[in-house]
């Protein structure tokens, strides 16, 4: 349910990125968001949760298309799950522009 609710919260905040027309429609957030998770899953084995990505989408403002924010969303993800320091008890606390990333290591 969590995930049928992110995609209109995410579309009302991403409307008012372009310059003209009324924003992405909820389907193009939706691909954009399974675009996400598919890269990182090839290039980092790192598959992030749908509210993770959703989140870190929508601290773009007045960015370009779609795409590009998906592969700079994907870059900034891999990057971070791939480097971050390991924390107190051995785990790791990745956080991509203040969203903490949560997800599954793909082996």
């Amino acid at each position: 349910m969590k995930r049928l609710l992110l995609v209109p919260v995410l579309a009302l905040t991403l409307a008012g990125c372009g310059t003209t027309g009324s924003g992405p429609s909820a389907d193009e957030i939706k691909a954009t968001v399974e675009k996400v998770r598919s890269i990182t899953a090839q290039v980092c084995k790192f598959v992030p949760t749908v509210t993770t990505v959703s989140r870190i989408i929508a601290t773009f403002t007045g960015a370009g298309a779609l795409v590009d924010i998906a592969g700079q969303t994907a870059a900034e993800i891999c990057a971070a799950v791939t480097t971050a320091p390991l924390a107190d008890g051995g785990t790791r606390r990745v956080v991509v522009r203040g969203v903490v990333v949560k997800g599954t290591k793909l082996r």
